[in-house]
């Protein structure tokens, strides 16, 4: 069952999601990791990529850059869904990755992972690509309010406006 979760730049929510610094990825690294390789093995359809140089070089993003914006949701077994993205000078939001357990999928994590992401970034847009062949994640996306703006092979860069924030 969904539970709506609010939260701004900084700020914990009572409910499991978490804006996490780099300090708190580094202590989570082997349980991103493992979420991480879990859910890139689901969305590549096949394709050759190698999962460890993704996985490690969105942790190391996730670690170091000075824009990154890092998303956890805690269950009762742990770390149980990631969003990890960043935010530009000109106030776009890309989300690079979100990744849920997948016993705990289609329960409303995704969908609260990247609110408050989106609500974190205090951007004007947010960005991201999805592999075009995935229906699951493009009906993730549209369900947000998502809409496709480009095309290259295997992925689609998708997005939406967000509304302005009161007092911004």
């Amino acid at each position: 069952m969904r539970r709506p979760i609010t939260a701004s730049a900084g700020v914990s929510s009572e409910r499991g999601v978490h804006v996490l610094d780099a300090d708190g990825v580094c202590r989570n690294r082997a349980h991103l990791t493992i979420l991480l390789r879990g859910s890139l093995r689901q969305s590549i359809s096949g394709r050759a990529f190698d999962i460890n140089a993704e996985v490690a070089a969105t942790l190391d993003f996730a670690e170091c850059a000075m824009n990154a914006r890092v998303i956890s949701a805690q269950g009762a077994a742990g770390l149980v869904g990631v969003a990890i993205g960043s935010v530009d000078e000109s106030g776009t939001a890309f989300i690079r990755w979100v990744a849920v357990a997948p016993s705990v999928r289609q329960c409303g994590i995704g969908g609260q992972l990247v609110d408050v992401f989106e609500t974190a970034s205090c951007a004007r847009r947010v960005r991201g690509w999805v592999n075009h062949d995935d229906p699951v994640a493009l009906g993730f996306w549209l369900r947000r309010g998502w809409q496709p703006l480009g095309a290259p092979p295997h992925l689609v860069m998708m997005g939406r406006e967000l509304l302005p924030r009161p007092g911004a």
